[in-house]
């Protein structure tokens, strides 16, 4: 499902160092940026982000790995 541009603009994350609040902050920022479903998020492995690049590898439908850009 798609996140209406309104409903975005009310969700505000706190901001404090809490683990899980970053963590549900990180989860959100990847899904919106790079449009990757909720499957590929799960599969992620620590090799498919390139820090340098700034890219994320996904392993999608039908077995095709494709590169995704991110922002900081």
């Amino acid at each position: 499902k798609f996140v209406p541009e309104h409903d975005i603009k009310k969700m505000q994350f706190e901001q404090n160092d809490d683990f899980l609040v970053r963590r549900d902050e990180v989860v959100f920022e990847i899904l919106y940026q790079t449009g990757m479903r909720q499957t590929e998020m799960r599969s992620l492995r620590d090799d498919d982000v390139n820090k340098i690049s700034k890219t994320i590898k996904v392993h999608g439908k039908r077995n095709k790995d494709r590169i995704i850009p991110v922002g900081e």
